[in-house]
């Protein structure tokens, strides 16, 4: 998660062809996500793909099969897809201050 946040601060991810320098931007369903060409050429980038996905991708998410640097969101996230455990009401709770 910290390294997927520093590609996106650095200007290194696409959606819908324009480039997405928030870590908090909203994509919505349909959305086409893909890294920048620049960005694929880094050699660390191009050996964590290699290695494939440490986690499991969510059911929201699709790759594209013809490269593995682009995908689509095809839903929206569902509690279940977290892999951490979130305290949904002490969110609310500290965002109502």
């Amino acid at each position: 998660i910290p390294g997927a946040r520093q590609l996106v601060s650095h200007g290194n991810i696409r959606v819908n062809g324009k480039k997405v320098d928030r870590p908090g931007y909203l994509a919505e369903s349909g959305d086409a996500v893909a890294v920048a060409p620049k960005a694929r050429e880094r050699a660390q980038l191009m050996a964590d793909v290699e290695r494939g996905p440490q986690l499991r991708l969510p059911t929201y998410l699709a790759l594209d099969p013809s490269s593995k640097f682009e995908g689509r969101v095809i839903g929206s996230p569902m509690k279940a897809d977290t892999p951490f455990p979130v305290n949904g009401s002490a969110l609310v709770e500290f965002y109502a201050r």
